[in-house]
């Protein structure tokens, strides 16, 4: 299964964003990340009042449907599921922020955050790892805060 057709698998599935990045620097046992984001809008459009655990659910689903793929093509994969109370090494590792800028999903705000054209910093990650070696996308060629500092001026602490 190729990149564009995966993505768009993901995107009918309720994905905004997925991006593929080299994860062998963090998980040398496998050597791609694909980054999946979901803009913080979905839940307002679901009209939940239970945002937390419907934000859970959808992360949760693109990871399942994520791994499913790589399964059905005979690759390993394993990602995190929100739902999990169990922890592990990579559950408490997985720089998803850092796999995002990789895959060219965003860039690093001036508040740490990741900052995505599309939805600025409203966008929830989760990661699949997989063994599927796949060509990495490109991180962003531009910098959407290099000459803006609107989040710094409506900090509310100044910082």
């Amino acid at each position: 299964m190729e990149k564009p057709h995966m993505r768009q698998i993901l995107k009918k599935a309720g994905a905004d964003l997925v991006g593929f990045s080299n994860c062998r620097e963090y998980f040398p046992e496998y050597t791609t990340a694909v980054t999946i984001g979901v803009s913080a809008l979905q839940i307002y459009r679901l009209q939940r009042t239970d945002t937390i655990q419907a934000m859970n659910e959808i992360m949760d689903f693109l990871n399942l449907q994520a791994r499913q793929m790589f399964s059905e093509e005979d690759y390993g994969s394993w990602g995190t599921l929100f739902s999990q109370e169990e922890f592990s090494r990579l559950q408490n590792f997985t720089p998803h922020r850092e796999l995002a800028i990789k895959a060219g999903l965003g860039v690093l705000g001036k508040n740490f955050l990741l900052i995505t054209p599309e939805y600025g910093p409203r966008v929830q990650l989760t990661t699949v790892l997989t063994t599927m070696p796949l060509l990495p996308d490109s991180p962003l060629d531009f910098d959407p805060c290099k000459n803006c500092d609107i989040c710094v001026q409506e900090c509310p602490t100044n910082a």
